[in-house]
Formats: structure tokens, sequence, C-alpha cells
């Protein structure tokens, strides 16, 4: 059985064609296990938050401290542990950067931290309150009004 010529363009073009479906897919593929790597790395250094002394410690004080307090008495209840739950707001405030530039997904983010925030942001809601009336005022006396959220 002889093929010509025209015969074996036509079945080259269609291995061709062929071919390129094949790496669409095979590139899909990837992508998607990409995604699924990039997802479950994301997922380990979460966890790996939660193993941080400091960061544990932090949440553990917050999770016990009466609610309404203000940013004196928030403080003042703290005495000497501070850093350790600073750390614990600044670890929110960067996940949350993280999830609005879409570094991070919600999600993800929701699975393993959603009551935690919770808690915190109930019983810092005053301090917080606190914190930027005085950060505001302060930049407002040295004539850094141009720097507020407005």
């Amino acid at each position: 059985m002889a093929m010509d010529l025209e015969t074996m363009a036509q079945y080259a073009e269609v291995f061709g064609v062929l071919t390129i479906i094949g790496a669409v897919l095979f590139s899909w593929y990837q992508i998607n296990q990409l995604k699924k790597d990039r997802a479950s790395a994301a997922a380990f250094q979460l966890t790996k938050i939660f193993q941080d002394s400091t960061f544990a410690h932090g949440l553990h004080r917050v999770f016990n401290s009466p609610e309404n307090l203000n940013a004196e008495e928030f403080e003042e209840f703290h005495q000497g542990h501070m850093k350790d739950v600073v750390t614990l707001m600044t670890t929110w405030e960067s996940l949350g950067a993280m999830i609005y530039r879409k570094e991070l997904d919600w999600n993800l983010m929701y699975d393993y931290f959603a009551g935690a925030i919770v808690v915190t942001y109930l019983k810092t809601e005053r301090v917080i309150d606190d914190w930027r009336t005085k950060t505001t005022a302060r930049l407002t006396s040295n004539g850094c009004s141009g720097l507020q959220r407005g």
C-alpha cells in the first residue's frame, strides 16, 4: 500500500494538530498541579505560624483577655507580654495584606484562622480604635494630616 505525497501531508497535519492538543492538555494539567502544590505549601506555612511560640503565646494572652478594654487597660493587662500580642496582631495584618494582593487564598486562611481572628477582633476592637485615634491625633498635630485614612 503506497501512499502518495498528499495523503502523507494530511496525516502529518492531523498528527501536528493532535500534538498541539496534547501539549495544551498537558500544560493545563501541569498548571493545575502547580496550583495544588502552591496551595499545599501555603497551608504548610500557615500551620508553622501556630507553632511559633511568640504567636501562640500572644494568641493565648488575647484569648484570655477581658473584653472591651481600652488601649491603656489592655497594655496594662498584658504588661511584659505586649511583644507577643503585637506579633499576633501584625501576623493578622500581614495575612490580610496577602489576601488582598491575592497571594494567599481566602478559603485556606479562613479554614485555619477564622475563629482565632474573630476572637482577636472581639477582644481588641476597642484597643484598635484607641490606637488609631491616638495615631491620627499624633499625625495631625505633626502636620501629617495627608497621611490619615480618609
